[in-house]
This record gives structure tokens, C-alpha cells and sequence, in this order.
């Protein structure tokens, strides 16, 4: 099991993932409805080298749970990223492939243009089988739903957790009460004496889970003509250029790539940030990594032996409120699959609490509310729970109480498909050198539009 778990914190700030669900009615066996022990069958997985460690993880604790289904695993660890994904969405638009897909949701075209097959029914609602989410955070769990049908099974999360430090707050006059705009004009005074804010640039598709649009209109293949959310975008759009000024300039497409000059800190984020050239250590669009509790406590300490005060934040929303959640990883399950009994045990062993301490807690925030309450229990009263220890790190109050104060306050998640909103960020490129918002937005309305027609 250690080798697993060193694995998954190696893997934590290099990798990203796949996705796909879809639309299929079956029964649940009554040992799966009544959470009895399945005595017998078998499912297919496959996984490849990003989801390979991952995938394993889940495997060792569901065959402890359900030791009488067997596992058949096909391993494409060897086979080249691009010729894996083109393999695993054919087989499944073909009726075959895995049993059950793992995911990451920045990285969802491994099982290509999802949302399409969605459209199809490639996918298995897995609400058509009665599983029973009573544990898991229900604002997570809508980020998996598509249409009214729960297709994606969130395994773990972001909330766009930033840790800086009391005292460089009070130096630079930063704004940390939730409205993006004001944070973002904040920190023009960092800029100006030539530090970096963050390490790299937030995704846009980050910014659209955690203010909570789809900005799609699946209904209608297109953009959504909503008033409201255009000028959620409209302010996304400049609060990004106040987050990354001139990223634009000389034809840059999406680049703040502070880590290419990270060799002067011994390639250690942690090494720029203590020497202050970097403002926050923050969870990047891409990885989620600042949401572990474990890592914050790590950082908060080097930041304490330093002489300054760690204080956590988060990225603000473009109205002040709440986030919404920003899924890492999740499941899905093949509409095809003659083995439903199965996938629904491993959904369930991967949701429950073993498998959620042993993977989902070393990569982001735990789907499941039991293992939370655990968590605030010893972070913040100090009561250990000999099953589920976690490992104790000197921290301010304020770190752990705005962990799990911003858990109790998130508002409910949104699917969004990557590839899809990928054409979005067109609206920000064309915005931030020049062209009116709503002929920026239009441009993009066309290019989703024609995407998922064709």
C-alpha cells in the first residue's frame, strides 16, 4: 500500500486525466441495493500510464471489499497517450472497452469530445440503478450530473485554495473578501515591484466550474444566449488580465510560466515563494494541488520557520459568492457494460471511506462527508480516529477553520466538458487584445455551436 500512495504524491504535481459516462437502464442486484457483499463476477478496466497508479489504488481496496468479482485489467502503460485515448473512445463508440473509465476533468479528451458521446448515450446514468450517494457531498456530486442524470462519479475536488501569508497582505494592500475584481486590482502593486503572483496561470475552464456556469445549452448544441452568464464571463475575462497582465502580448497564447525560471529556487515552488519573488502558493486550474489539507500543513509550516504568518485564502468568485467545486477525479461507467452489478460495487468501494483515505485524501478534497467530518474532527478539536490517522502539522487556526468553513459554504458544481469550453477561451484571447466582448463571444458562439453539431 506505501508504494501506492508514494506513487500518487509523485504523480500529484506532473500528471492529468481522462473521462466519459453515459445512458443505460438495469437493475441492481439485491446485494448491491442492500449493500451486501458480492459473491461472484467479474469487470474490465483498463488504465495507462497517467491512470495506472490511480486506478490501482481503487483496486487494492475494492478487491478487499468484494474479493469475489474478479478483476480483469488491461494495462496500456506502454502505449502512447494520444494512440491510447484514440483506442479507448473507438472501443467504446464501438460497444466495447473498460467496464468502468477513471477521469480527470482537465484532461476528459482522453476519452474523446465527451460531451458528445454523452449525446449519444455512450454512457450510463448510474442513477438508473439506485446507487445510494447518501455520503458523498451533494454539491460535488452535481458536478457529475449532465441533463438530470448523475453520468460522472466525483472522487475528489478543489476549491481553489490559496495560501499566502498575514504579512505580505498587509504589505501589498490585498483584497481577500471574495470579489475577483477587487482582488485582482489588488495586486497591481506586486506586479509593479517586478515579484509574480502566482506560479502559473489558472485554466479558464477553473474559472467557469468555480463561479459555477456551463455557459452550454446542451438542449441546443450551443452557447447559452443568458444575459447573466455572458457578463459573468464578461468580468472573468477582466479579471484574468488583471491576474496575468499582458498575457497576450507578442502572440502568447496561455503562458505565465514562472516555473520555467524555477531552477534559481532548486526547481522548489515552496523556495519561491519563501524568497518572495512568488505571492501565493496556490491550487493551479490544472492539478487541484493546494486543496490537500496535508500539503497546506506543510507549506504553513516551512512558512512558519520562516518568520511569516501563513494565512489561506481562495481564488474569488466573479460575484462574491460561494465556489462551486472543481472536480479532479471521477468515474464513469460504460452504457454497454453487461456487468452493472460490479461497476456499482466498485462506485461504492470507491465513494466509501477506505478507498477515499487511502486515494481520494492524497489528491485533493474527499468526496466523502464522513471522511471530511473525520478530518475536522482531529484538525480541529483534536480527536484521532485510530482507523483514519492524518498526519499533525502545526497550524494557525485560521488555515483549518477556512478549509473546512469554505467545504460547509461551497454552492453546487456544474459539468462542464473541457473540450468543449476549450473554445471559450477565444472570448478571453480576442477580449484582452482588442475586440468587443460580444463579437469575441460570438466568434466563440460559432465555434461550439459548429464543435458539437458536426
Amino acid at each position: 500500500m506505501k508504494r501506492y500512495v508514494t506513487a500518487l504524491l509523485a504523480l500529484l504535481l506532473t500528471i492529468s486525466f481522462v473521462g466519459c459516462v453515459g445512458d443505460t437502464t438495469s437493475d441492481v442486484s439485491d446485494s448491491v441495493a442492500t449493500g451486501q457483499t458480492q459473491e461472484d463476477g467479474e469487470l474490465l478496466i483498463w488504465y495507462d500510464t497517467c491512470s495506472k497508479d490511480y486506478m490501482m489504488g481503487l483496486m487494492t481496496e475494492f478487491q478487499k471489499e468484494y474479493p469475489g468479482i474478479e478483476v480483469i485489467t488491461e494495462d496500456y502503460s506502454d502505449m502512447i497517450i494520444p494512440d491510447y485515448r484514440t483506442k479507448l473512445a473507438g472501443e467504446l463508440m464501438a460497444g466495447g472497452g473498460p467496464d468502468i473509465v477513471l477521469s480527470n476533468h482537465d484532461n476528459n479528451n482522453i476519452v474523446q469530445n465527451l460531451t458528445k458521446l454523452l449525446q449519444n448515450g455512450i454512457f450510463l446514468d448510474v442513477n438508473t440503478l439506485g446507487v445510494d450517494f447518501s455520503d458523498c457531498n451533494q454539491a460535488v456530486l452535481a458536478s457529475g450530473v449532465y441533463e438530470g442524470g448523475q453520468y460522472m462519479v466525483p472522487l475528489n475536488y478543489g476549491l481553489g485554495l490559496m495560501l499566502t501569508t498575514e504579512e505580505r497582505i498587509d504589505a501589498y494592500d490585498i483584497v481577500c473578501d471574495n470579489r475577483l475584481l477587487a482582488f485582482t486590482d489588488s495586486l497591481k502593486s506586486i506586479y509593479d515591484s517586478g515579484k509574480y503572483v502566482f506560479l502559473d496561470y489558472f485554466a479558464t475552464d477553473f474559472l467557469y466550474r468555480q463561479n459555477g456556469m456551463t455557459l452550454i445549452d446542451h438542449a441546443n448544441r450551443d452557447l447559452t444566449d443568458d444575459d447573466d452568464q455572458k457578463a459573468i464571463l464578461h468580468r472573468l475575462a477582466d479579471a484574468y488580465d488583471g491576474l496575468f497582465p499582458d498575457i497576450f502580448e507578442d502572440g502568447m497564447s496561455v503562458s505565465y510560466m514562472f516555473y520555467r525560471n524555477l531552477n534559481q529556487y532548486n526547481n522548489s515552488e515552496i523556495e519561491a515563494f519563501l524568497s518572495g519573488d512568488l505571492a501565493f502558493l496556490a491550487s493551479m486550474g490544472k492539478f487541484g494541488a493546494l486543496d490537500q489539507l496535508m500539503m497546506i500543513g506543510a507549506y504553513s509550516t516551512k512558512i512558519m520557520e520562516a518568520g511569516e504568518t501563513p494565512y489561506l485564502t481562495s481564488l474569488p468568485t466573479a460575484d462574491g459568492d460561494a465556489p462551486s467545486p472543481v472536480v479532479n477525479w471521477f468515474l464513469l461507467v460504460n452504457g454497454k457494460t453487461e456487468h452493472t452489478d460490479e461497476a456499482m460495487c466498485f462506485i461504492d468501494s470507491a465513494v466509501g471511506m477506505e478507498s477515499q483515505y487511502f486515494v481520494s485524501s492524497q489528491l485533493g478534497i474527499p468526496v466523502n462527508n464522513d471522511l471530511i467530518e473525520c478530518m475536522r474532527a482531529y484538525y480541529c478539536d483534536g480527536e484521532l480516529d485510530p482507523r483514519y490517522p492524518f498526519r499533525a502539522y502545526p497550524m494557525p487556526e485560521q488555515i483549518s477553520d477556512y478549509f473546512f468553513a469554505q467545504i460547509d459554504a461551497m454552492q453546487p458544481g456544474v459539468y462542464t466538458d473541457v473540450q468543449t469550453m476549450g473554445h471559450l477561451f477565444g472570448v478571453f484571447r480576442e477580449y484582452l487584445t482588442g475586440t468587443d466582448f460580444d463579437i469575441a463571444y460570438d466568434h466563440a458562439k460559432n465555434n461550439v455551436s459548429f464543435y458539437l453539431s458536426e
